[in-house]
């Protein structure tokens, strides 16, 4: 025989079921909406971090490098003499013909070697060394000293920032020397150009008949230089034993302490 107590306690097992399945059911719902909401939230971090990437400088083409190099070198070539040369370079590659035009190297050997002055021309600018009393001007620093008239025009260009010889330990890549010119890209290439490269045709060991580098003390110069220039952009151009003009990179390995790579060490 069922009493009223039983069928009161049955109905109220029953409630007791379907409120627990509600909790339940709701507690699915929302654990889905909240795996929707970080798929999302996953989701905007992708499209940012590509937007980010897409933002930065890409390293540069080393195809593109070797043609503004050999055009550099063909250009402005000064034999003889250790120079620098810093010259805006179209983006656009089919545009970088227009980056030398007009160029008169008598002009500039003029400047440079007979006046001892940097030369500062429409595209470029171009320097060699400058005795002074007991110290010496480096190329590379003059070059970087002058870029005004080329940081006015730097938008949708490169700058290549050209020395015949790889820069020295000493000064030129020694921050406690006043006259270093890590400190000078730092503050007049970086805030200017958005993709810049530093290009050298011959390993600098030392000053001829001079206390010469080691190859230890070439690839800790080197790995300073790289402290400053982004993307790596740092290339040895030349012809080895006339070979053919070609360019390598001369850090290839992403690691920070890694050591550039033997072509740019070696002569």
């Amino acid at each position: 025989m069922i009493t009223r107590t039983d069928v009161s306690s049955d109905r109220l097992h029953h409630s007791s079921l379907l409120l627990t399945l509600r909790a339940k059911k709701k507690k699915i719902h929302q654990t889905s909406l909240s795996l929707r909401q970080m798929a999302g939230l996953c989701w905007i971090s992708v499209l940012l971090a590509v937007s980010l990437s897409i933002g930065d400088c890409e390293p540069l083409d080393i195809g593109y490098v070797r043609d503004i190099a050999k055009l550099v070198q063909n250009n402005y070539l000064i034999p003889k003499w250790h120079f620098s040369v810093a010259v805006n370079i179209p983006e656009d590659p089919e545009k970088l013909g227009k980056a030398f035009d007009n160029i008169n190297l008598d002009e500039v050997k003029k400047t440079c070697i007979d006046k001892g002055k940097v030369y500062i021309g429409r595209n470029a600018v171009v320097a060699v060394p400058q005795r002074k009393d007991t110290n010496t001007d480096h190329a590379e620093a003059q070059v970087l000293d002058n870029l005004g008239n080329l940081a006015n025009t730097h938008k949708c260009n490169i700058l290549l920032l050209y020395s015949w010889l790889s820069p020295c330990g000493d000064k030129c890549t020694n921050r406690k020397n006043k006259n270093n010119i890590l400190k000078k890209i730092e503050e007049k290439v970086k805030p200017k150009w958005e993709s810049y490269a530093f290009v050298f045709h011959t390993v600098f060991t030392g000053p001829r008949g001079g206390k010469q580098a080691t190859e230890a003390e070439i690839q800790k110069t080197l790995r300073n230089l790289r402290e400053v220039i982004k993307d790596d952009n740092i290339f040895r151009c030349y012809n080895p034993n006339n070979t053919g003009f070609r360019c390598v990179k001369c850090f290839v390995d992403a690691s920070k302490t890694a050591n550039p790579v033997d072509e740019c060490v070696k002569k």
